[in-house]
């Protein structure tokens, strides 16, 4: 077995999910790059003796940045269901940089990572958007592999989705294959029930976390919340709760037996402690203030609660599954959500990391990419 440490190099690196992935699963760091200042600030907060520069990526030039394996998060506001969904959004042409570092830096393996809409939106009303990626990296002589991921099946307790390019410049090892789902779906159980459970003690227990302040006593326009704080009223159980996007179909009181909703910048999470209600009203649009639609008459869900806080981001950072050791740095006030939300999956980052790895090993020393070697690797 090849004992090589395989480097990487990361673009559009964020808060550093794929980062932390590659670093997890063994990888050198050559280099990493963001136009986001808190971003680059957290990485370096965390990993101080990495080359990481912030800086737009059309100022860098990769000719000089070698590694094994490069990996790109490029923006996806513009093709996001998050988002307007419009494919005039400058933001989704920086494929074509990604593209420009992978032709000047030549790694053996390339990792794309972004939203599942890549499949349906076009640039050219021929072809997919994740087509046109595929077909650019070919074009520079990459054998592609591509699929969409929801990553509950890997070790993340959410429902989110991304799509996965995988590409090999001298060709992939013989029966390669994407990586493969677990049976069951990871739920926030194992994630967030300490953090939880923990809150609602006059005392708390855990107190040397990272970005784990909260506030018991979240009220709004929509939901109530009796008490301050949960020991007031003897409280003995928490339930999660979606505290916003009101209007949604599904009930905002959820389990810790499931994996959440996909995690993103907009969604509001919080926990409802003792007894906790949810129902549909109808309201007055025609009276109410910040009414988006007035012609609308889908009723919204309320929520009443003995004590209801919104998450911490360490709790955002759990979901995402940050390990507890990453402190996020922020210079605005949204920094940190804005950050966790558009990380890539840290457990998910470590299977696409261990898979590439597997293929590496295979290049290098022959044979084939056995299944039995990899599902769970």
């Amino acid at each position: 077995m090849s004992t090589r440490k395989f480097t990487f190099a990361s673009y559009f690196c964020g808060a550093g999910g794929l980062d932390i992935g590659f670093d997890s699963a063994g990888y050198k760091h050559v280099f990493s790059n963001d136009i986001d200042i808190a971003s680059t600030k957290t990485i370096i907060k965390n990993r101080p003796e990495w080359d990481v520069k912030s800086c737009d990526i059309k100022e860098v030039s990769a000719i000089s940045i070698k590694s094994d394996v490069l990996c790109a998060g490029f923006p996806c506001q513009g093709f996001s269901l998050g988002g307007h969904r419009e494919i005039t959004d400058p933001r989704n042409e920086l494929y074509n940089e990604a593209i420009r570092v992978t032709k000047e830096s030549k790694p053996r393996v390339v990792v794309f990572e972004n939203v599942l809409n890549l499949r349906k939106m076009t640039f050219d009303n021929r072809v997919s958007a994740a087509e046109t990626i595929a077909n650019a990296l070919e074009s520079i002589g990459y054998e592609v592999f591509y699929d969409s991921f929801r990553v509950s099946f890997f070790g993340a307790p959410q429902t989110r989705r991304r799509f996965i390019f995988i590409a090999f410049r001298d060709g992939a090892p013989k029966n390669y294959h994407l990586p493969l789902p677990d049976d069951v779906e990871t739920t926030i159980e194992s994630h967030l029930r300490d953090l939880a459970f923990d809150s609602i003690l006059s005392k708390p227990k855990i107190t040397n976390l990272s970005n784990n302040a909260y506030s018991w006593g979240f009220n709004s326009r929509v939901h109530l919340s009796k008490y301050k704080n949960p020991f007031e009223c003897n409280a003995q159980t928490i339930v999660p709760l979606r505290l916003s996007r009101t209007a949604s179909d599904g009930n905002p009181v959820r389990s810790f037996d499931k994996p959440f909703q996909a995690l993103d910048t907009g969604t509001i999470w919080g926990w409802g402690a003792g007894n906790v209600e949810a129902e549909r009203v109808s309201i007055d649009r025609t009276n109410s203030k910040n009414t988006r639609n007035r012609k609308s008459t889908q009723p919204l869900w309320r929520i009443n609660s003995d004590c209801i806080r919104r998450f911490s981001n360490r709790e955002l950072a759990r979901v995402q599954t940050f390990p507890d050791a990453w402190e996020f740095i922020a210079i605005k006030s949204n920094d940190i959500q804005k950050q966790i939300g558009n990380a890539v999956p840290v457990n998910f980052s470590i299977r696409i990391a261990e898979n590439v790895k597997k293929a590496l090993i295979v290049m290098d020393e022959g044979g084939t990419f056995a299944d039995d070697n990899i599902k769970n690797v």
